[in-house]
């Protein structure tokens, strides 16, 4: 369900214990030469769409909220940042407007990676405005699909990190008007260290600050000519699929019974 499409006394009768409010966060920034700079936005939008589409569970899902965290992104031409204090107090302030018309459970779905330690600290302040009365969480969708991705992909680790095969083929499955795969780039550094890499799969026991543009001339991090629409699909409904079934037993939720006391 659409939020904004609501009236004023829809949204009034609403069950809002058992109602979860959806918020797709993501950016307006460069992704690559043959990305739109919207590419965030509309993947976290259909990933949200889709979910709503699927849950059985009554979600409601908001416009997106598309100014992010991507003063990393600053160096190349088109792209749009929120300082992070700005970000956090914005979306805080949203979030407690949700908590004041009797919204329990909020979930930002992030779609920009950068996004997701100041959505936490988000999900925080409506914690401790409300005395966790209100449930408030945060999650990269791409994040609930790990096995998905190992099954689909091509590239190896590096191909899929920003504009690379994984946002390619999305994008060419949901917007293909928006892409232009003459002048797509596949981009893969070699790094030299165990310890850092970039992939949507990565695990790095170091988070090392950067700008874009200090290790990829043309904005991509990936193999970008292997996107598909095919490949797309199937991540998208994937993605969309498993954060459904999350949606759905998060609007069970509380958090004193979110747990039982083990023995031992």
């Amino acid at each position: 369900m659409e939020y904004a499409r609501l009236t004023s006394p829809e949204v009034e009768l609403l069950d809002k214990d058992g109602s979860v409010i959806v918020i797709p966060v993501a950016a307006i920034e460069q992704h690559g030469p043959h990305l739109s700079l919207k590419t965030d936005t509309v993947l976290a939008e259909a990933v949200a769409r889709r979910a709503a589409e699927k849950a059985t569970a009554n979600v409601l899902v908001t416009p997106a909220f598309w100014a992010g965290c991507s003063n990393h992104h600053m160096d190349f031409p088109g792209s749009l940042s929120l300082q992070q204090e700005t970000f956090v107090r914005t979306l805080s302030e949203i979030a407690l407007c949700f908590v004041r018309h009797g919204f329990k459970k909020l979930f930002f779905l992030n779609g920009h990676g950068h996004n997701l330690s100041p959505l936490q600290l988000v999900a925080r302040n409506v914690r401790d405005a409300t005395d966790g009365s209100v449930i408030a969480a945060t999650g990269n969708y791409w994040h609930f699909i790990p096995d998905d991705i190992r099954r689909i992909r091509e590239s190896p680790m590096g191909g899929m990190a920003h504009a690379g095969e994984f946002e390619t083929s999305a994008m060419l499955a949901e917007a293909p008007d928006q892409v232009q795969m003459d002048r797509a780039v596949t981009h893969m550094p070699k790094w030299k260290t165990p310890f850092f890499t970039m992939d949507f799969l990565a695990s790095r026991p170091a988070y090392i600050a950067h700008h874009v543009s200090d290790f990829s001339p043309s904005g991509v991090f990936g193999a970008a000519r292997l996107g598909t629409a095919q490949k797309g699909e199937q991540l998208l409904d994937a993605a969309s699929s498993k954060i459904a079934a999350f949606l759905d037993d998060y609007a069970g939720w509380t958090l004193g019974t979110l747990y039982t006391l083990g023995e031992g």
